[in-house]
Parts: structure tokens; C-alpha cells; sequence
């Protein structure tokens, strides 16, 4: 009864504001987060703009900060009649967007309040979508109801496995896309990060092979014991191997511990660092999804429990070790075939076999580059997929 007066009074406040049937709305998956959150605002905020104006439901943060003209809506925080003001300025839109990411199903331990916002706007009016979107094996069940009630929206799921789970779970028929993340465009915009590449260049030009690791919370929490030191173990071994090596530790989430990946990886550095002075390199925040993107296409692979670092390294054709914790990382590989470049954080704790997979990986470049750039121009289609029925909508 509640929602319904809402609607109710969203739907009768919508009757005296001027709607401008091309303005779109972007509701976030959340209201802060890793630079994965800001890779898929920015790809998405700069592919509906050629639609419309960009309104995003959210304050101006480090990962809102986007590279396209916008106008923000905070519906959380400010006073009431901030919120009166942001509410007025999402029913004056024509479409509200909803990146429903990996929090969609609540799989994290929410039950996803944001696809009820998404609902309410929905049902007063704005015509709606969710876009690039997960579904776990372990799916919440307050969410799930959520996503049962919800009216019939176009549902873009991110991966197949995702698809045939969303199929499963809701009895309705989703569309099976890409992540937004894969239209991001890379571009340096920092000073630490054009260092880091420089640095990477002149490691490469050396002869070396250049492997990027990124390591933080989730992962470690899954790792079996001191999950940094196991990861010390093995880079050591492989780094004394062959003098043609060299690491770059990169934090994707710059929360604070036990989250984020700014400690884990500063603790990591002091451990390598001091035996490998000249190959091994921290990149210190802050620094922006789109030079992370940079990045990837001036290395040779990567290891990672960061889904989006991935998938920046993929749309740059870099190989990459995906080191699974939520079900997501499976359809991610399964659009490139490479289900074979997961390892597990109970395998990802024991250092022989990291070893074993990162000489494997290594040994394997050359065929993997040609299987990711095979099947890049495929991913990247789908991955627009997410927007292009937007173009109905033009006038």
C-alpha cells in the first residue's frame, strides 16, 4: 500500500513538471565503490548521451567523477528539499536506466533497494531498463521478489550463465548483452598512471613480460591463511626465475581495509620490492578507471580478483587470470571461451599452483592474444546492445 500512494504522488507530481522525453536517468548500482562502478557509469553516461541529457542518481564523488556532461540527482543525503529537487529533475526524464551490476540479485546480502527505487519511477511513468547485470548461483531472497514484481522492462543480462539462471529465477526472458564496461575508452589523465606506463613501456622494451596484479578483500577473505603472503610466495619464485620479468601491483578499490586493495597490495609491495628494486612497481592512487584501461594495453597479462580490471584488460586484448569468488567471473570468460583462465582463492592460497598457472598463462600468450581479439569485435556488439534500442526512442 505504501509503494502504490508513491507511485501515486510521483505519478501526480509528474502531471506539472515539463518531461523531456530525451532526458535519461542513471540510477548507480551503488553510491560509492571501486573504479569497476566508475568504468561502467562512464561507458554508459557517454553512450546514452548521443540519446539525450545525462542525469545520474548520485553526489559528485571519485567514482561519479565522469567524463560526460551530466546533471547530478542525489536522492540520498542533502536536506528534504534536495531531495524534492532531485526527485523533480528524474520525473522530468523520458527513461531511468538501472546498472543493476552484481547487486541486482542481492547475492551480496542486500536486497537490492535500488530495484525499488527503479520500480517506483518505473510505474509513475518513465519508461525503464536494466542494464548489464549478473545473476549469482546464490541469489537473495528479498531481491529475488524485487525482480519478480517488476514491471515488464527490458532486462539486459550480462553473460549467458547469467541469462539462463535470470530465465530460471524470474520466468521471463532476458537479453543477453556484454558489460557496459567494454565501450569505455581508455585515455591517461593522471600523472601516476602515465609513470606507471612509461615504467611498463621501459620494462617491456627490456625484453621483459610484464604481469599486473591486483589483490584486495574479497579475494583475500576466501584465501585460505595470510592470502598475501601466499601471493609473496609465488610472485618471488617466479620473479627469481627468469631476470624477463617484472610486476605492477595496481589497487581497483580504493576503500579501506578489510575491502579494498590499497592495503593488501602496499603490504605485498614492501615484501617484493626491496629483492626486485627494478621490476617491481606500486601504483599509488588516485587515479581513474579510463587509465586503468590505458594500462592494460601496455602489458603483457594479469592476475585478478577485480572483474572489471578484467575486463579493461580484454577490451585491450590482454590475457587475464580471474580469480573467482562470486559466479560472476565465469560468463565474463565464457564470452571469450577462456574459462580456463580462472583459478579459484582456495588454488589462488597454495603458491605452487599460482606458480604453475602464472607460467602456464605466460606460456600461452600469444594464443590467447588471438583468441581475445577474435572474439573482442563480437563482445563489444554486444556489449552496445545495452543502448542501441534506445534509439527507438529518438525523434
Amino acid at each position: 500500500m505504501r509503494d502504490q500512494n508513491i507511485v501515486a504522488a510521483l505519478r501526480l507530481m509528474r502531471r506539472f513538471i515539463k518531461v523531456d522525453p530525451k532526458k535519461i536517468v542513471i540510477l548507480p548500482p551503488s553510491s560509492g565503490g571501486s573504479l569497476g562502478d566508475q568504468a561502467m557509469l562512464d561507458s554508459t553516461a557517454a553512450s546514452i548521451s548521443r540519446f539525450g541529457d545525462v542525469v545520474l542518481v548520485a553526489v559528485p564523488e571519485p567514482n561519479t567523477t565522469l567524463r560526460t556532461k551530466l546533471t547530478y540527482a542525489p536522492l540520498n543525503g542533502g536536506s528534504k528539499l534536495d531531495k524534492l529537487r532531485a526527485v523533480k529533475e528524474i520525473l522530468s526524464a523520458g527513461t531511468i536506466l538501472f546498472l543493476g551490476a552484481d547487486v541486482i540479485d542481492g547475492a551480496y546480502g542486500g536486497d537490492c533497494r535500488r530495484l525499488g527505487v527503479f520500480d517506483l519511477f518505473v510505474r509513475a511513468g518513465l519508461r525503464g531498463a536494466c542494464l548489464g547485470f549478473s545473476v549469482s548461483a546464490k541469489p537473495g531472497a528479498r531481491a529475488v521478489e524485487r525482480l519478480l514484481n517488476l514491471p515488464p522492462v527490458p532486462m539486459h543480462v550480462r553473460d549467458r550463465l547469467s541469462l539462463e539462471r535470470f530465465d530460471k529465477l524470474t520466468g521471463r526472458k532476458g537479453i543477453l548483452v556484454a558489460d557496459t564496461a567494454f565501450q569505455l575508452r581508455p585515455e591517461v589523465t593522471t600523472p601516476v598512471m602515465g609513470q606507471a606506463i612509461d615504467w611498463a613501456r621501459a620494462q617491456r622494451a627490456e625484453g621483459r613480460k610484464v604481469l599486473v596484479v591486483n589483490l584486495g578483500g574479497w579475494t583475500l577473505e576466501r584465501m585460505k591463511g595470510d592470502g598475501v603472503a601466499a601471493v609473496n610466495t609465488c610472485l618471488e619464485r617466479w620473479l627469481g626465475a627468469s631476470p624477463d620479468r617484472a610486476v605492477l601491483l595496481l589497487p581497483h578499490d580504493f576503500k579501506p581495509a578489510p575491502v579494498g586493495d590499497i592495503e593488501p597490495l602496499r603490504r605485498l609491495n614492501g615484501m617484493l620490492a626491496p629483492q626486485f628494486p627494478d621490476r617491481v612497481h606500486f601504483v599509488e592512487p588516485p587515479f581513474n578507471t579510463w587509465d586503468v584501461k590505458a594500462l592494460a594495453g601496455e602489458i603483457d597479462f594479469s592476475m585478478t580478483g577485480r572483474m572489471h580490471f578484467s575486463i579493461a584488460c580484454l577490451g585491450m586484448g590482454t590475457p587475464t587470470i580471474g580469480i573467482v569468488y562470486q559466479g560472476k567471473f565465469e560468463g565474463l570468460m565464457d564470452h571469450f571461451g577462456l574459462d580456463n583462465m580462472l583459478i579459484t582463492p582456495d588454488e589462488a592460497s597454495d603458491p605452487d599452483v599460482l606458480l604453475a598457472r602464472l607460467n602456464e598463462t605466460e606460456a600461452q600468450l600469444p594464443e590467447l592474444r588471438e583468441r581475445i581479439a577474435g572474439k573482442l569485435p563480437t563482445v563489444k556488439e554486444l556489449s552496445w546492445k545495452n543502448f542501441a534500442w534506445l534509439e527507438q526512442g529518438r525523434t
